[in-house]
């Protein structure tokens, strides 16, 4: 079930490691329609204005309300800020996440890597997938491909590997 609302992204204050995060809040009416509990973490597809997303994580606030983290890449799109109102057209998206084709037929050639891609966690799986398909330019993504082969060969999860990729200045 689509639901339509418009709401303002938010920034959390002081909440640790949440402290950056920008995110617009999941009203009560859609966990409400959608049959979903609170602090349950699911997937939704829709739009922020013009912008399509697929595949985004809602999260609990750990205050009984879910909330829809908005990442810089995402507020560009939309050209938005803290503060600024958007459009939300939101419905639960059940469908399967696909692993980036071209970032599996590469780990093919590489079993080490493979295997540690393999061992982590979906979610690790899909944040290395998620960074590849952000790529503004096929270079870019060729480029990141190698960067996550590389590390992953290493033994690096997601988190991990970015800070690796800071230390060594490669920017993609």
């Amino acid at each position: 079930m689509l639901i339509k609302f418009t709401t303002t992204l938010e920034r959390f204050g002081d909440k640790g490691e949440k402290s950056a995060w920008t995110y617009l809040r999941i009203p009560e009416k859609c966990l409400t329609a959608w049959k979903i509990k609170a602090r349950s973490p699911f997937h939704v597809k829709g739009k922020l204005d013009d912008c399509v997303l697929k595949q985004k994580a809602v999260m609990s606030m750990g205050d009984g309300q879910m909330m829809l983290p908005i990442n810089a890449t995402l507020r560009k799109k939309i050209k938005k800020e803290t503060g600024d109102k958007v459009e939300v057209a939101l419905e639960v998206d059940s469908s399967k996440y696909i692993i980036h084709k071209e970032l599996l037929l590469c780990l093919e050639d590489e079993p080490v890597a493979k295997k540690h891609f393999n061992s982590l966690t979906n979610s690790h799986q899909k944040y290395y997938s998620k960074w590849i398909e952000e790529a503004k330019t096929k270079t870019t993504a060729a480029n990141r491909i190698a960067t996550a082969v590389t590390t992953l060969a290493m033994g690096l999860n997601y988190s991990e590997m970015i800070h690796w990729q800071r230390e060594n200045r490669i920017d993609f």
